[in-house]
């Protein structure tokens, strides 16, 4: 009867093993993720460089010859579903929000969404399994705004983005 313990032990250690390494492959996927996405947030820069502002949509970038297509993120090994890259612009373009995100299963228990974010005005990405809205982004962003600028227009936009986010 040692062995059923032995088997036990092993079996439990295997397990252990099998779930500390899914942490590193969700990270090792997420970045495949961010690196398909670079294309876009350099043509983003360039097209801010160029034009003053961000662009309404991403099929702008293609429009104006900034980006040939919009990449896909493909689903990878461990991975239910993929969210393809969103993106949202601030009315006046002075920001954006760029999003994707992969659905992971370990195999043990309900799988798990996890997003990948980036905010322009602060040039760098973020992983959360619950993200901020864009709504809620802008609405800090615009009322941060408002304290120091107090224009009408500000106010307004503050306004309309609490309001359409609630």
């Amino acid at each position: 009867m040692k062995y059923p313990f032995f088997l036990i032990f092993v079996i439990l250690l295997l397990t252990n093993i099998q779930l500390s390494g899914c942490k590193s492959s969700r990270r090792t996927q997420l970045d495949k993720g961010r690196e398909i996405a670079k294309p876009v947030l350099d043509a983003l820069d360039e097209f801010l460089r160029t034009e003053g502002r961000y662009p309404t949509s991403l099929d702008s970038l293609i429009e104006q010859q900034y980006l040939p297509e919009i990449p896909v993120l493909t689903r990878m090994r461990g991975t239910l579903g993929v969210e393809q890259l969103e993106y949202n612009v601030a009315p006046d373009g002075s920001f954006f929000l760029l999003r994707f995100g992969y659905d992971f299963s370990d195999g043990i228990g309900p799988p798990e969404f996890i997003s990948e974010y980036y905010i322009s005005d602060t040039s760098a990405w973020r992983s959360s399994s619950n993200p901020p809205s864009f709504e809620g982004i802008m609405s800090e962003r615009y009322g941060r705004r408002f304290q120091t600028e107090r224009t009408r227009a500000l106010l307004e936009i503050t306004i309309d983005t609490m309001i359409n986010s609630s």
